[in-house]
C-alpha cells in the first residue's frame, strides 16, 4: 500500500523515476566512502562500519559495512528524542548493543577495527560516545556536515540531526544502481518517459 501511494504521487508529478532501489543496499558505498573520509589511517584500514541515524518517521536505521559491502541493516524504532539526550542516548546504545550481538555472528573481531559514525545533535552525540564500552573510532556529525564532506547538495532542511536527506542525496546522485529493483508499475510509468527525455 505505501508502495502504491508513493507510486501514485511519483506519477502525478511528472518528475522523472530512475528505478526502485534499497537504500541500505545503496547506501553502503556512502558508508565506506564517509568512513575514509571523517578520519585518518586507523578508520581507513578498520575493516567494519557502523553507520547509525535516526529518520523522520522516528526510526534508527544501522547500516553495517564489512571490507566495504553491506554485512548487516536493522530498522528499529525509538521511543525517546533528541530533545532529551541522555534518554535518547541510552536508547542507542541498547540498539547499538543489539547490533553488535547480531555482528559476532558475522565473524567481528574487535582487531579487524571498527568505525561508528552516527548523525545527530552534537550533545546526544556525545553521550553516545561516552557511552560505547567498544574499541572503535566514534564521529557523531550533524547532516550538513556529512554532506560537506561527501559534496552533497541536501537542499533546506528543518532538522540537519535526521540522516533521511543524506540517503536520498546520496541515491539521487547516481548514475548507476549497485542492485536495481524490478517493478512493472515503475517500467510503466518511466519507460514513456525516458522515450520522451530523450525525444527531446
Amino acid at each position: 500500500e505505501a508502495f502504491q501511494k508513493t507510486l501514485e504521487a511519483a506519477t502525478r508529478s511528472l518528475v522523472p523515476i530512475a528505478g526502485v532501489v534499497l537504500l541500505p543496499v545503496e547506501s553502503s558505498n556512502m558508508v565506506k566512502k564517509l568512513a575514509e573520509k571523517v578520519g585518518g589511517k586507523e578508520e581507513k584500514e578498520a575493516r567494519w562500519t557502523i553507520f547509525m541515524g535516526q529518520h523522520q518517521s522516528g526510526g534508527l536505521r544501522q547500516i553495517v559495512i564489512k571490507d566495504g559491502e553491506l554485512a548487516l541493516t536493522r530498522m528499529t524504532p525509538l521511543a525517546e528524542s533528541a530533545e532529551n539526550p541522555d534518554a535518547w542516548a541510552n536508547e542507542i546504545q541498547q540498539e547499538f548493543q543489539a547490533t553488535m550481538s547480531y555482528l559476532s555472528r558475522f565473524g567481528f573481531d574487535a582487531e579487524d577495527g571498527l568505525n561508528i559514525i552516527m548523525v545527530s545533535e552534537p550533545e546526544a552525540g556525545e553521550k553516545v560516545g561516552a557511552l560505547l564500552d567498544v574499541q572503535c573510532n566514534y564521529h557523531s556529525l550533524a547532516a550538513d556536515d556529512v554532506a560537506q564532506l561527501m559534496r552533497l547538495n541536501l537542499g533546506a532542511q528543518d532538522n540537519y540531526y535526521l540522516a533521511d536527506a543524506l540517503h536520498v542525496a546520496w541515491i539521487g546522485k547516481k548514475s548507476r544502481f549497485i542492485l536495481p529493483m524490478k517493478a512493472k508499475q515503475i517500467d510503466h510509468v518511466s519507460k514513456p518517459r525516458q522515450g520522451a527525455a530523450m525525444g527531446i
